[in-house]
């Protein structure tokens, strides 16, 4: 299954992410995509893409990090 998964810089964040996985119908083998942007880079956007193997389950959550911590974290939310 083709995946892309985008992050974008608001507010004050230095760094944030979002990363998918995509799991096998019974959740033993896993696939993941994530897009990442650090403070090094200048870019307020960031996109990546991906075909994953596995496609009976998807999720993804969020993050932002703040001096090399992660200090927010979405829950898991569940795609199919």
């Amino acid at each position: 299954m083709y995946v892309q998964v985008c992050a974008e810089k608001t507010g004050s964040a230095t760094a944030i992410g979002v990363e998918a996985i995509a799991y096998n119908s019974d959740y033993s083998a896993q696939g993941e995509i994530a897009s990442v942007l650090l403070p090094e880079n200048p870019a307020k956007q960031g996109c990546s893409q991906t075909t994953l193997l596995f496609s009976s389950h998807l999720k993804v959550y969020s993050f932002v990090a703040s001096g090399g911590t992660i200090t927010k974290k979405s829950s898991m939310k569940s795609i199919f």
